[in-house]
């Protein structure tokens, strides 16, 4: 059995988009269905804790589920990076490029960290060549559009832009709160409308720091926000800083 790296909690069922990210949705659909080939590579750009992470590997689920046969890989670019570092080290660069070009779906989380380290850069290069000649899915995360990634290799910016990049976009206020009631369902945590409009009085706050908020009321108050929990200085130690910011 493929070691694919996928979190399975991450699905497309528990991922809020909302109008503001038609774009994304689309793009994620059709990549899904391999309705349009010229969405290859697929590049999610945004800026930390927007839910890139969930995205590209809520695609890499449901790639897997509909196409049960494939080899799908998941993996951060450190990873990418430390395990290309150990088989060069060990002389097994030819088992490196054996296990990621040999998949049907690749999917790497902030490439933009790969700038800068040349020998990466040319690997990574052939690995794309030889996906793409072949007709497999490459879905890339960056917190940037290729153009803006310093000291990545012209190639590689050019092989990226050459399929489609798409920006992950902050959510609006009531797709925030849609988001916030979602994984309060997922975390088992009642929260009434009332604390998340006091949260969400700091519209800067990203996704991940508004479940990081929730996961922390939840450890405070367990289950459900009581009255008598709401006027625990606990509580405000939690909501206040950021409903006031």
């Amino acid at each position: 059995m493929e070691i694919n790296n996928l979190n399975k909690e991450y699905t497309l069922e528990n991922f809020i988009l909302g109008d503001y990210n038609n774009l994304v949705s689309n793009v994620a659909k059709s990549v899904i269905e391999n309705t349009e080939k010229c969405y290859n590579p697929l590049l999610i750009y945004g800026k930390e804790g927007l839910g890139k992470t969930h995205l590209m590997q809520a695609i890499g689920n449901k790639i897997l589920e509909n196409n049960p046969k494939f080899n799908v890989l998941y993996v951060t670019s450190e990873q990418f990076i430390n395990e290309l570092v150990e088989d060069i080290k060990n002389g097994k660069q030819d088992l490196f490029r054996n296990k990621y070009r040999n998949v049907d779906a690749l999917l790497i989380d902030d490439i933009q960290y790969i700038a800068g380290k040349d020998r990466v850069q040319n690997e990574l290069f052939y690995t794309f060549n030889a996906l793409k000649e072949n007709g497999k899915q490459i879905i890339i995360s960056s917190d940037r559009p290729p153009k803006d990634i310093e000291f990545l290799e012209d190639r590689l910016k050019s092989r990226f832009e050459n399929g489609i990049f798409v920006e992950l976009l902050m959510p609006d206020y009531d797709t925030k709160i849609k988001i916030m009631k979602k994984y309060s369902e997922r975390i088992e945590f009642d929260v009434d409308d009332k604390t998340l409009a006091e949260i969400l009085k700091n519209d800067n706050l990203n996704i991940r720091e508004l479940e990081g908020i929730l996961n922390q009321l939840k450890l405070i108050c367990g289950a459900k926000i009581t009255e008598e929990l709401e006027k625990d200085k606990t509580y405000y130690f939690v909501v206040g800083p950021y409903s006031t910011a």
